[in-house]
């Protein structure tokens, strides 16, 4: 197998204030020993061996505090971020079960990332 990536050493960056993407990877048996390969390689496999390769993501476009919550819980919903992503980048608490976005919630946790930044 040969590699050729990059996205390694810099991962795509952000518009605006946005945050950067995650950077590439190729991992060898990542359920076993989980060996990160390099950007560039040529390997040779053993038949049962196994390859994760996790695409770089791309950059955001602007603040992540100021993106729209209704848009944060339709990325929930469709599984493209995780309800702790979500409340951790975003600050937009997410109740999973019903679905909905705890205003008052996001709102005091917005307040309180905005100050640390």
């Amino acid at each position: 197998m040969t590699i050729f990536s990059d996205n390694r050493k810099f991962a795509p960056w952000g518009l605006f204030g946005g945050g950067s993407g995650a950077s590439s990877k190729y991992i060898l048996n990542p359920d076993g020993e989980a060996v990160e390969q390099p950007s560039k390689i040529t390997l040779k496999l053993a038949s049962d061996s196994v390859i994760s390769y996790r695409t770089p993501g791309g950059g955001g476009y602007g603040p992540a505090l100021e993106r729209e919550v209704d848009k944060v819980l339709a990325d929930v919903i469709d599984a493209k971020v995780t309800a702790e992503r979500a409340r951790q980048v975003y600050g937009v608490v997410i109740d999973v079960e019903k679905r909905e976005v705890d205003l008052e919630a996001t709102k005091k946790l917005r307040a309180e990332l905005g100050k640390s930044e």
